[in-house]
């Protein structure tokens, strides 16, 4: 019996651009379609019946290689024919987002070879850095209440500010639902530190972090506790918390 063949079709941003599921009606786009508007950004706001999503920035040099992989399948699959050599902005269902994440969790388990930061001779702030390996506590604030901390550890390659928070983000997400970059604040300390942290929002703070976290987790054997703050949402606008088994 021969396979269905998937007609090509243009990518629009109101539909998973892995699986074609519709963000506003819910329905399978591969072999259907539907009366939505799906050219319209989905929010928070005008979203209706798929209620969980995640408005994904996609950068080739950066994204997880895992990840790239996924989204080139799907670009073939469905005749997108995206340059995927330039950055994109998708749309991906939580199912996607969070299968993503699985993928890109069990990749990570059968890295070997892990190469952790090394000090410099003549200079104990600089250091060559091509793999790193984080050992973080995770403590998540939520309406002044705080969650149990939890203990997490993984490994990036060529580290930067965007893919550690991306990173980041996998567990907040497992913790409290899928949530939106510009709705917490990140921010670090010594686990033995008193005081709110240091706030990490940007690559100058995370080049700081990473000196601070070879001092401190390597040098001098303690915990790095990463600290993430929801912010407080209005009633007209907070948002349902949505529990994911695994990312």
């Amino acid at each position: 019996m021969s396979s269905v063949s998937i007609s090509p079709r243009n990518y629009q941003i109101g539909v998973c651009f892995i699986c074609q599921l519709c963000m506003y009606c819910g329905i399978n786009l591969s072999f259907d379609n539907c009366n939505c508007n799906k050219d319209i950004k989905p929010t928070k706001n005008n979203h209706s019946k798929v209620v969980y999503f995640r408005n994904l920035i996609y950068k080739p040099e950066q994204v997880h290689e895992t990840t790239k992989n996924t989204l080139l399948r799907s670009n073939q699959t469905y005749g997108y024919k995206l340059d995927m050599k330039l950055p994109h902005n998708f749309t991906l269902c939580s199912a996607c987002n969070s299968q993503i994440n699985r993928d890109v969790k069990a990749a990570e388990k059968e890295q070997k070879n892990i190469i952790v930061i090394s000090p410099s001779p003549t200079d104990d702030t600089s250091f060559q850095q091509s793999q790193i390996e984080f050992r973080l506590r995770l403590s998540i604030k939520k309406n002044k209440q705080s969650f149990p901390s939890i203990i997490i550890s993984f490994t990036l390659e060529d580290p930067n500010f965007v893919n550690f928070r991306n990173k980041l983000e996998m567990y907040i997400c497992e913790q409290v639902g899928l949530i939106y970059q510009n709705e917490y604040n990140l921010a670090y300390k010594s686990s033995t530190e008193s005081g709110a942290g240091t706030l990490l929002d940007n690559e100058d703070a995370f080049s700081e972090f990473i000196k601070d976290y070879y001092q401190t987790m390597i040098l001098g054997n303690k915990k790095v506790m990463v600290i993430i703050t929801l912010k407080e949402l209005s009633k007209k606008h907070s948002r349902q918390v949505f529990y994911n088994l695994l990312f």
